[in-house]
């Protein structure tokens, strides 16, 4: 679903603003740098992310153990906001 506000040109922003946005794409970055499967999600209040949930995908052996590249990958988890 695309928002239409996304199709609108870009308002000035404050500098509080800026540096809350520039927070988020770091915490962004940090949590996809380590997932080698999975999926990062997003939670948005009122403009602002609030929550990003990382759900890491671990492949089983035939044996029921990860296999070597599934313990050798790093487990991101949740990743708090700080406001």
């Amino acid at each position: 679903m695309t928002s239409t506000s996304s199709l609108e040109p870009h308002k000035r922003q404050t500098p509080d603003a800026q540096r809350l946005l520039e927070e988020s794409v770091a915490s962004v970055r940090e949590a996809l740098s380590g997932l080698r499967f999975g999926s990062v999600s997003l939670t948005v209040h009122e403009g602002r992310v609030v929550q990003i949930d990382v759900t890491e995908k671990r492949r089983l052996s035939p044996g029921g153990s990860p296999t070597v590249a599934d313990r050798a990958s790093r487990h991101a988890g949740p990743l708090p906001l700080d406001t």
